[in-house]
């Protein structure tokens, strides 16, 4: 206890995946299916900054940039139709 925690970074990197991936399949397939509460994927869309953080960690520690899922949260974020 008390030292230093060594490669963080894999494990920031496999969370932040893993979060995004339970988010977006909540959305997509739906809460309850998954086990989750079935407003849970409506809970989610109503914080879509969390969404888009969660990518930042992911670009900003692998380098990678995914292009789809970039898509994916913006239109989250600014579903068409809706007045930004």
């Amino acid at each position: 206890m008390g030292a230093e925690v060594e490669e963080i970074d894999y494990f920031e990197v496999l969370a932040a995946a893993r979060r995004l991936f339970d988010i977006l399949a909540s959305i997509a397939i739906s809460a309850d299916h998954l086990g989750m509460r079935a407003d849970a994927g409506k809970l989610m869309l109503g914080n879509t900054a969390h969404i888009d953080h969660l990518y930042c960690v992911l670009t900003r520690y692998t380098g990678l940039t995914l292009p789809e899922l970039e898509k994916t949260i913006a239109h989250l974020a600014h579903p068409p139709g809706q007045a930004n």
